[in-house]
C-alpha cells in the first residue's frame, strides 16, 4: 500500500476549484487518508424525464468521492484517472440532500480500488458502486 503523504495536497481546496464539481452543486464534507464524504442538493437540472435524479448524476458523486477517498493514500500528487466503475441504482431519488460516502478497498502501486455508498438526507441506500482507477507514474 502507499504511504499517505508527507506534504498533503489540500483536497477541500481542490474540491473548490474544479469547474464540473461547482456546476453539479457537489460538495467535499470532509475526507481523510481512504475515506471521504460528499453531498449535494437536488435541483430541478439534475432530473430525468421519470423527475428522478438521473443516473448520471449518481455516477459523478460515486466517482469524485471515490477520488477524494483514494487521493490521500498516493505517496506524491499524481494523476489518479478511473478505469472502471460499477453502481448499482437501488431507489429512485427526487428531492432533497444525497450523500456520498467511500471507502478504500485496495490501494496498490498501479490500481486502487474504493466502495462507494449513496444514501438520501434519511440515511437510505439509494445506490452504490465501485471504482478502480489507474495510477500514473511520474515515470
Amino acid at each position: 500500500m502507499n504511504e499517505p503523504q508527507e506534504k498533503s495536497v489540500d483536497l477541500a481546496e481542490r474540491a473548490r476549484s474544479i469547474p464540473f464539481l461547482r456546476l453539479m452543486g457537489l460538495e467535499l464534507l470532509d475526507h481523510g487518508p481512504g475515506w471521504a464524504r460528499m453531498r449535494f442538493h437536488i435541483r430541478p437540472e439534475h432530473l430525468n424525464y421519470l423527475n428522478s435524479l438521473h443516473g448520471g448524476v449518481i455516477c459523478s458523486l460515486i466517482d469524485s468521492v471515490a477520488y477524494f477517498a483514494l487521493r490521500p493514500l498516493l505517496s506524491q500528487d499524481l494523476p489518479l484517472p478511473t478505469m472502471e466503475m460499477k453502481v448499482n441504482f437501488l431507489r429512485p431519488m427526487r428531492e432533497g440532500w444525497i450523500i456520498g460516502e467511500a471507502e478504500a478497498l485496495h490501494a496498490g502501486k498501479r490500481v486502487m480500488v474504493a466502495q462507494v455508498r449513496v444514501t438520501d438526507d434519511e440515511g437510505q441506500l439509494s445506490a452504490f458502486g465501485t471504482v478502480s482507477c489507474f495510477v500514473v507514474s511520474s515515470g
